[in-house]
């Protein structure tokens, strides 16, 4: 007989429910075989030969939605198997809602539930491990009792046995792990953790060796690539971000090597000891040679560095901030410096205790405890701070200067300041200031600033020739006149604190002072005796008034008693 297609009686005019019929037609949705009639369709009886009931192995045809299924329809598991070996288990819901697909994968013996296993041999060793799903090649393989794994990818957990709450996806990620808590993402992500736990991985290779190490986040391609030290895995809580960030972190024991936190591209590329360490920016304290980070190996502790290149050439260096673009670039082994700006103390390398603020305000190398505020500042002695580079012209404030001046503190107090002596010897002129050759002098950066400097060289100013001033003080002896820098070295400059002068100024008063009194009370005693002086002056005019007016009289009466005389 030739049926046309499934769904029509045809050629049969009235066929009866289970007529039994051999089709030989191939044409529309049937083939050549035995077929029954349902009451509504023919429905093919289907054998790996051709006959009989089942699913053919080229293909089903006349299959109803929601009706046919391939499964059971008892509470049994639903198995597969491949030269009869197990290659797949479905768990009914109402028992232990395992799947298992692929060869070998999962434990049917196991008394565990909620696993899903899809590869070969993924779960295989499984037997009280419960939640726990594993896709891919040998992912979660020896797994036992671990709980809520997940592993997405060839090797992924592999080598757990009673870890739980791991996450692995990714070729080897989490291979060698047997702790709990860990995340990691990316071909061979934390492949290399064994018991540390709670650490977490993204990008190829991150956290590749972390071993023994905790509480750690690498995110990034090889980011905290190797966190170990000759075989050996310690440190925990560090935080590494871009690629190959902290990637030769390499702790000797568990009191080094921790609590770093790296972002950007090689940020603590070179960091093996170090501890308490942020770098922040691309090549952030990276180290100056990565590529054989043990040429420069990071020893240090509790460095700052935020910004690209910040801090790159720093080795065992410690307590040091530099923000900014290239800030402390230069530094190696000095300690407690900051700086704030781009290439900020970008000459330091071993100094210690400095401090600058602002674009290019440096510091010589080794200077200790010098500070350089504003665009250009630069100091070339220790103990020495500078506000503003040779352009400036005002330095402004709302009060005075303040000095410490608290009797409590000062100590082999004499009364010994020159006044008069000193002042007189001081000689006032009027000049002009190459502001730009000082500049070249102290190492101050003058790119595009040259004509500027030359057109401010123009002003002019009064004061005094420091050289002079040194001078006077040793000719007075007056060594506690401290108002005059001598160089430290050869880029250092003279200096004047004309504010000192005010001292010997006022004692030139004093001494002043005491001389007018001098003079005042002579002047007095002057006066006194020109007074008397003039007493006796008018006394002696009275006696001789008298003394005429005598003679006066008794030369009358002799001139009278002549012609008296004569007359007779």
């Amino acid at each position: 007989m030739a049926l046309t297609v499934t769904s029509s009686a045809n050629p049969v005019a009235t066929p009866a429910t289970s007529l039994l019929v051999y089709n030989t037609a191939t044409v529309s949705d049937v083939t050549p075989g035995y077929y029954y009639w349902s009451g509504t369709a023919w429905v093919r009886f289907n054998t790996g030969a051709g006959g009989g009931g089942g699913w053919l192995l080229l293909g089903n045809s006349g299959t109803v939605d929601g009706t046919d299924f391939l499964g059971t329809i008892d509470n049994r598991p639903l198995n597969f198997r491949v030269f009869n070996t197990k290659a797949g288990r479905i768990e009914t819901d109402n028992a232990l809602g395992n799947v298992f697909l692929g060869y070998m994968a999962g434990n049917v013996s196991a008394n565990n539930g909620i696993n899903t296993a899809i590869g070969s041999t993924a779960l295989k060793s499984t037997t009280t491990g419960t939640g726990n799903t594993a896709v891919g090649v040998q992912a979660l393989v020896t797994n036992i009792s671990g709980n809520n794994n997940v592993a997405v990818g060839f090797n992924a957990l592999s080598s757990n046995q009673a870890g739980g709450e791991n996450t692995a996806i990714g070729i080897d990620a989490l291979f060698g792990n047997t702790a709990t808590g860990n995340t990691a993402i990316g071909w061979r992500a934390l492949s290399g953790n064994s018991t540390g736990y709670g650490n977490t991985a993204i990008g190829l290779s991150a956290l590749n060796s972390v071993g023994q190490g905790c509480a750690n986040t690498a995110i990034g391609s090889s980011a905290l690539y190797k966190q170990s030290f000759a075989g050996f895995f310690w440190a925990t809580n560090n935080v590494a971000v871009g690629y190959q960030a902290l990637y030769s972190n390499q702790p000797t024991f568990d009191g080094n090597g921790n609590d770093n936190t790296a972002v950007g591209n090689s940020a603590l590329y070179c960091n093996t000891t170090g501890y308490y360490n942020i770098a922040i920016g691309e090549r952030a304290l990276s180290g100056s040679d990565i590529t054989d980070p043990t040429t420069t190996p990071i020893t240090g502790n509790s460095n700052v560095a935020i910004g690209r290149w910040a801090m790159f050439q720093t080795t065992s260096g410690y307590s040091n901030t530099g923000v900014g673009l290239q800030a402390l670039s230069s530094l190696t082994t000095g300690f407690r410096n900051t700086a704030v700006g781009q290439s900020a103390l970008s000459s330091v390398q071993t100094g210690t205790n400095n401090t600058s603020i602002g674009y290019l305000a440096n510091v010589d190398w080794n200077l200790s405890n010098s500070t350089a505020i504003g665009s250009g500042a630069s100091v070339t002695v220790s103990n020495k701070v500078r506000i503003g580079n040779a352009s400036v012209t005002v330095i402004e404030g709302q009060v005075d200067f303040t000095w410490p001046s608290d009797a409590r503190f000062k100590e082999n107090v004499k009364e010994d300041v020159k006044g008069i002596d000193f002042i007189m010897k001081l000689h006032p002129v009027s000049y002009n200031f190459n502001r730009l050759s000082f500049a070249k002098h102290i190492k101050e950066n003058t790119e595009g600033r040259e004509k500027e400097l030359q057109q401010l060289s123009q002003i002019r100013s009064v004061g005094f020739l420091a050289q002079d001033i040194e001078k006077i003080v040793k000719e007075t002896g007056f060594e506690a006149f401290d108002a005059v820098h001598v160089p430290a070295n050869e880029n250092d400059n003279y200096g004047l604190s004309y504010s000192h002068f005010v001292i010997p100024l006022v004692k030139a008063v004093q001494e002043q002072q005491e001389i007018v009194k001098d003079l005042k009370t002579s002047n007095n005693d002057l006066q006194s005796t020109i007074g008397k002086l003039q007493t006796e002056i008018l006394t002696l005019k009275s006696l001789l008034l008298i003394l005429q007016s005598d003679y006066d009289t008794r030369l009358k009466k002799r001139q009278e008693q002549l012609g008296n005389k004569a007359e007779k």
